[in-house]
């Protein structure tokens, strides 16, 4: 009997994306490696200051023939931690991961 064991998610395959529009910003992960993905949360602030993820919002996959859709939930889950790992403090996102 063949096993399958997911590889584990490694966080350079991640990337935070802040949007702001108007008084509201969107918080997004991206992950770019297989399988492909963005999540966006809604988010809380934290009693320092800073935000972690209340709710995912959205989840965009590609479109599968094959339904491989299962990929992503160990992945999403390493999504999540990752942002709330990354976003610990308000407005610590690169400059370049804002839009």
């Amino acid at each position: 009997m063949h096993s399958r064991r997911e590889p584990r998610a490694e966080t350079s395959a991640f990337h935070r994306v802040e949007k702001r529009e108007g008084e509201r910003t969107r918080h997004f992960v991206v992950h770019g490696d297989t399988p492909r993905f963005v999540a966006e949360f809604e988010t809380s602030e934290t009693p320092g200051g800073g935000r972690r993820c209340e709710v995912i919002r959205r989840l965009v996959v590609p479109n599968s023939w094959a339904g491989d859709y299962h990929l992503c939930a160990a992945k999403l889950a390493a999504a999540v931690a990752f942002f709330d790992r990354v976003g610990t403090a308000a407005g610590d996102a690169s400059p370049e991961a804002r839009a």
